[in-house]
């Protein structure tokens, strides 16, 4: 029997416009009232503008942040935490001055790169549905601390680098140097053009299963469901291991169901019948 349920966001969860709606904060709701557990497992830090619509306190939610770094209960109090070091964080920003990565901390991000740089990088992309207004831009934009020097980030606590590359010949250089960095770091990206780094070790199945134990809920009782590269871990580590049809073939391989795509509400309903299966038996 099912007793937690965790889900990536974006191509899983979320619907076709990247937005958690009415219909899929139902299907959360229809976990807890049936005495489950939700959790979110996703690459990102939690913006406040996620927090907001998820109504954290009210909704007990558990999210993994930054690919498995953080692990929050509904209160925000860290159930599990781990940092890259940060020797390894000063030589990254010292090596690569001109790339624009954000380093993550707890609440804030940290930047080598100007407020107009990071301005440009998200003007034209869509958020939310929509291309973001000037207020908007500004809300998301506010956890950002820019201008910031090496020494700057690598003295914050940094739970996840993460940021795209275009240029290929830039891009094996950073590929080089996390290779001779592998004893103390992970990169497990969403897609191959981008780099998503956390400490050794760290990837969504082992703060699964750290969450788990402190839930005292058994694998065989989790259920999870990605369809991206740094989905990999968790669906490799659990037998009930779901994909939506638009999942990467690779992650596709590791499921033990292919759903049908994101944008039909696929996962929500899933979580449902599965509760509603949990019941007849």
């Amino acid at each position: 029997m099912i007793r937690l349920f965790v889900s990536d966001l974006d191509g899983t969860l979320l619907n076709e416009n990247h937005q958690l709606d009415d219909r899929i904060l139902q299907s959360i709701d229809f976990v807890l009232d049936n005495q489950c557990d939700f959790a979110i497992a996703t690459g990102r830090d939690m913006h406040p503008l996620h927090k907001k619509t998820l109504d954290f306190g009210a909704r007990h939610i558990y999210t993994i942040c930054m690919n498995g770094a953080m692990v929050f209960d509904w209160y925000r109090n860290i159930i599990f935490e781990q940092p890259i070091e940060s020797s390894f964080v000063y030589e990254l920003a010292q090596t690569f001055p001109d790339l624009s990565f954000d380093y993550n901390g707890k609440l804030e991000k940290y930047t080598l790169a100007s407020y107009q740089d990071i301005y440009a990088r998200y003007h034209a992309q869509i958020f939310f549905g929509g291309s973001m207004n000037i207020e908007q831009m500004e809300n998301w934009l506010s956890d950002y601390r820019y201008d910031q020097s090496p020494e700057d980030i690598a003295s914050q606590t940094i739970y996840k680098i993460n940021g795209e590359v275009d240029d290929p010949k830039r891009k094996a250089e950073v590929h080089d140097f996390l290779l001779q960095h592998d004893h103390q770091i992970e990169n497990a990206p969403f897609r191959p053009d981008f780099f998503e780094i956390t400490s050794k070790g760290v990837n969504k199945g082992m703060a699964i299963h750290q969450l788990a134990q402190y839930l005292h809920v058994s694998d065989d009782a989790v259920a999870v469901y990605g369809d991206g590269g740094n989905d990999m871990d968790m669906m490799k580590a659990f037998d009930h291991a779901y994909a939506p049809a638009n999942a990467s073939q690779t992650i596709q391989a590791y499921a033990s169901e292919i759903l049908g795509p994101n944008n039909t509400y696929s996962v929500p309903k899933h979580m449902e019948q599965t509760i509603i299966n949990n019941k007849n038996k």
